[in-house]
Order: structure tokens, then C-alpha cells, then sequence
């Protein structure tokens, strides 16, 4: 499964800048990184009244997706898919998942940005999940960093998350109704066994790297 850490903090705690520097700070290191960002605002427009996507939207169709010679995008209601599941199904070649927000995201590690200025009461206090905390005030700590520590960061999102997940021999997902099943090692092995065993003995499948199978059963 792709790693996935969500960044979380209260309103002006400068959560988009210390994002935005580690995730170059991992594209340096050449990781390929996917960014998701939630917003509390519904109703937002993404595409203008009268254009093709907009017109397609309205009559009901959902997904619709536009593609141009440079950029793809896909535009869709909000179903409620988990982040793991959105992650699973639209960023399958990413190394990692960095996000902005969800902070009340089951299952999903936290980095929380915190400033003292700031009379909010701490986050890891409030919600599960917090595994670090980017401070100004005793950045020493286990678990937290200096405001200007985002290489820190970088290296613990790396350490953490995106080796252990580049180590396996072999990584099998498994989501059933939308919803992440957790599978033992043994039941990846054997999964992954059978599965490619087929799969090589069918043609045009040699260095297969990336397998997808998806399986719809309509009751009759």
C-alpha cells in the first residue's frame, strides 16, 4: 500500500509552507509524491458555468474527466472514499502520499504544526494519530522538530514510511466495497504467488511491474 502522512495544524500555523518544503525536499531525494489538500468550504468552483465539464456535471454524469495534450483532470462527487482508497485508486505509481488537513482521518499518521503564538490548544491532545510535531518550542524532543527542521522531517517521513514500504518484495492491496482489507504477509505471499504465476503465462505481461485486477460481481 502507498504510505500516506497527513500534515494537520489550526487556521495560520503555516502548515502549506513547511509542506511545500518538504515535499521538495523529497522530490530532491527523487521520490515521487502525490499531494492531496482537504478544504472546509463546500460548493467550490473548479470549473466555470457553461463549459463543457461544467454542462456534463449538471446533466448528472459522475466521474467526468477532461484530457488535453499536457494535463488530465477528473472531476467527481464526493463519495466519501477513504483517503487510503483515493490514494489506492488515483495515485497507484506514487512512493508517497503527502496530505494536507484530514485531521480526523482514521488510520492515518499525523504531523502536527504548531505554533505558540497561536492560543489553540494542541492537536496531539484532540485527535489520534499524531506521530510528530513541527514546533517552535523545544524542537529537542523525540517526535518534533524545529520550525525550520524540514529536512528533519523529510528524513522521518522517509525513514518512517517510504523505505519500509520499498523494502517489500512485494506489496498486495486488497479493497473490498471501497473498504482496505488487511492482509497478513502470508496471505500477500500467497496472493501475490498465484496471481502472478497466471499472469506470466499470459502474453505481452513480461517485466510486469504494476498489476491492477478488478473484479465487479453483479447479482442476478
Amino acid at each position: 500500500m502507498i504510505p500516506v502522512v497527513t500534515f494537520v495544524g489550526w487556521h495560520n500555523s503555516g502548515k502549506t509552507t513547511f509542506v511545500r518544503k518538504v515535499i521538495r525536499e523529497l522530490m530532491d531525494r527523487g521520490y515521487r509524491v502525490a499531494v492531496f489538500k482537504s478544504s472546509k468550504h463546500a460548493s467550490i468552483q473548479f470549473d466555470r458555468p457553461g463549459k463543457d465539464t461544467y454542462n456534463y456535471r449538471k446533466d448528472g454524469a459522475d466521474p467526468v474527466l477532461f484530457l488535453s495534450p499536457d494535463q488530465l483532470a477528473l472531476f467527481s462527487g464526493n463519495n466519501g472514499e477513504s483517503i487510503l482508497g483515493l490514494a489506492f485508486h488515483h495515485c497507484p505509481h506514487a512512493d508517497i502520499v503527502i496530505c494536507e488537513g484530514f485531521k480526523h482521518a482514521n488510520g492515518i499518521p499525523k504531523i502536527e504544526i504548531k505554533r505558540d503564538d497561536l492560543p489553540d490548544k494542541p492537536l496531539e491532545e484532540e485527535i489520534k494519530g499524531v506521530v510528530a510535531v513541527v514546533t517552535d518550542t523545544d524542537p529537542n524532543r523525540e517526535g518534533h522538530f524545529g520550525y525550520d527542521d524540514y529536512v528533519g522531517v523529510a528524513d522521518f517521513i522517509e525513514d518512517k514510511y517510504i523505505k519500509p514500504a520499498r523494502r517489500k518484495s512485494a506489496d498486495v492491496t486488497l479493497f473490498v466495497n471501497g473498504r482496505r482489507i488487511p492482509l497478513k504477509d502470508f496471505v500477500q505471499e500467497s496472493l501475490y504467488g498465484t496471481l502472478m504465476g497466471f499472469i506470466g503465462a499470459l502474453k505481452f505481461t513480461e517485466g510486469a511491474r504494476d498489476v491492477e485486477i478488478k473484479i465487479r460481481h453483479h447479482n442476478s
